[in-house]
């Protein structure tokens, strides 16, 4: 089952979350979203619609949010001086964007094929 999957990559972020976001900030740094996280691969886990919409509405967060310290970026210091490492600077947030969606259009597909009806 593809969705156990997709579960299993949530469940296993949110365990990992302190060595993914760092321990920096301390709890209020990666606690949250560990959480979110967590929520999100239990819906999985118990085949909820509404984990779609969860996934879509973090997807929304981490674009916004990316594209927010990008602009701020942009504004203060950005490009830098070479056109290599300003293109190397954005690969990281493309990556998580592109992860989100991803995830996102593989839970909307499997809930879209799975509510199909039959013979159709």
């Amino acid at each position: 089952m593809a969705i156990y999957k997709y579960a299993a990559v949530f469940l296993a972020a949110s365990v990992a979350a302190p060595w993914l976001l760092g321990w920096g900030g301390g709890l209020q740094a990666w606690l949250p979203t560990s959480a979110v996280w967590f929520v999100i691969s239990v819906g999985l886990f118990l085949r909820q619609r509404w984990a779609e919409s969860a996934i879509f509405g973090a997807m929304i967060y981490v674009v916004a949010s990316w594209a927010a310290t990008i602009a701020a970026g942009c504004i203060r210091c950005w490009p830098y001086s070479g056109f290599f490492v300003s293109v190397v600077a954005l690969v990281p947030g493309l990556l998580l964007c592109g992860f989100w969606l991803l995830m996102w259009l593989l839970t909307r597909r499997y809930f879209r094929h799975r509510n199909q009806p039959k013979g159709v």
